[in-house]
This record gives C-alpha cells, structure tokens and sequence, in this order.
C-alpha cells in the first residue's frame, strides 16, 4: 500500500489484482483506508509497510509467513510490513485495510 506523495490516489481510486478488487476510501497522513472485496484467492505478496485488516463480511484464511488465520465478521489481523501473506476466500469476503 506505500506511495510517493506524488503517487497517492485520491478516493474513489480502484485497484485490483487476482482475487482483488479495492477502493480508496481516504488518505490520512499517509495511511490508505481501502475498502476491499476478495473472491476466491490472491496471491502470495508483502507490503512496504504495516497492514491492519477488519473482516466486514465472510470468511477466510489469510496465510502470514508460516501461521494460518481463519478470519470471519468482526476478526481483525495485523500483518508486519515485508511479510509475504495470501488470502483464501470462502466465497465473497469484504474487508477493511489500513495501511501505508
């Protein structure tokens, strides 16, 4: 989720990748608040910075290096920055992502 200044989207700005599909919702002091949809799996990744995730709705596993997190409604998780993580899905899961 790290930009440049140059290179922070503004809300409303859509990103996807497999599995993938998330809106900026704002920029704090540059932290992202994106509101995420996932279907099915993404794909092993790390970010440059810290990432908190809130599951909205469904469930899944999210794999953070070696560990396992079954993750539904209410659950939140906090992935180190650099740390190489994936999602699986059970169906449609939508979250909460605040990072840099």
């Amino acid at each position: 989720m790290s930009a440049s200044p140059s290179e922070i989207p503004e809300a409303g700005t859509v990103v996807e990748m497999p599995g993938f599909r998330g809106t900026y919702l704002c920029i704090l002091n540059g932290v992202a608040v994106i509101e995420a949809v996932l279907t099915g799996s993404v794909p092993a990744h790390a970010a440059d910075g810290d990432e908190f995730v809130y599951v909205l709705s469904g469930t899944g596993v999210v794999r953070v290096g070696d560990q396992e997190h079954r993750l539904c409604a209410g659950d939140h998780l906090v992935i180190p920055k650099g740390t190489m993580h994936s999602v699986s899905c059970d169906g449609e899961c939508r979250a909460l992502l605040i990072g840099q």
